[in-house]
């Protein structure tokens, strides 16, 4: 598309929020994309689509809502840690080189003073999913479960940096879904170099470990998780 070109278009949002259609309501049925400090577009909302995931956030919203809370809050642990908790999901298929990023990333980060925690999704499968049985629906529960092990980790206050073969950018929005309270970041490894679906960072699995590391941490700050 070019400037000033207009486009029907399906948007999807990382965080929930709330608005109109246009037919409803003409104050809150229009909306504009900010990049930085610069106004990129802008449109009105025709509709809206179904939310394929609703039935997780409903989930997500009664464990949250039910949640016992321990004596130390999310803020005080954060000005403890020095950070906000977030997961950085390295995605991509066997043998690119997630584990071995992953767990240079995860050093990194501990080094500097930081709490980080690999979570790897052969753990996962070897303790919490050792009961399942692979059937068709057996994809869905893994990354539910995946994901609820990432919260309790999230919940701790900890950066949490996972690899899993199990688990690939398709089921990105599944798991954002569970745990909607924390920044999840996507790192999507893919030799070929062609970007497939959306990741906050894309990589080929050929840069060393200390560019990964220096783009992850900037990416971190970028998202005001790490102070630098």
């Amino acid at each position: 598309m070019g400037r000033h070109d207009v486009a029907d278009l399906i948007l999807e949002t990382r965080q929930p929020i709330a608005f109109d259609a246009i037919a409803d309501s003409e104050a809150t049925g229009r909306f504009v994309i900010v990049d930085g400090y610069d106004i990129a577009g802008g449109g009105i909302i025709t509709n809206a689509e179904r939310d394929e995931k609703e039935a997780l956030r409903e989930e997500a919203r009664t464990r949250d809502f039910n949640w016992i809370h321990g004596g130390v809050s999310r803020e005080a642990r954060t000005g403890k840690l020095g950070h906000r908790p977030a997961l950085v999901m390295f995605v991509g298929k066997a043998g690119v080189g997630k584990q071995k990023f992953a767990r240079a990333v995860e050093n990194a980060l501990f080094e500097k003073g930081l709490s980080a925690y690999m979570l790897d999704g052969t753990n996962v499968l070897l303790g919490v999913d050792a009961d399942l049985v692979w059937v068709q629906s057996t994809q869905a529960e893994l990354v539910r479960r995946f994901a609820e092990v990432a919260h309790i980790l999230l919940d701790a206050g900890h950066l949490v940096v996972s690899t899993t073969n199990s688990i690939g950018l398709a089921d990105f929005a599944a798991v954002q879904a569970l745990i909607p309270d924390y920044p999840v970041l996507t790192v999507d490894i893919n030799p070929s170099s062609s970007l497939i679906g959306s990741a906050d960072l894309h990589l080929t699995g050929k840069e060393s470990e200390t560019d990964v590391i220096t783009r992850i941490t900037e990416l971190l700050a970028k998202h005001q998780i790490t102070e630098s």
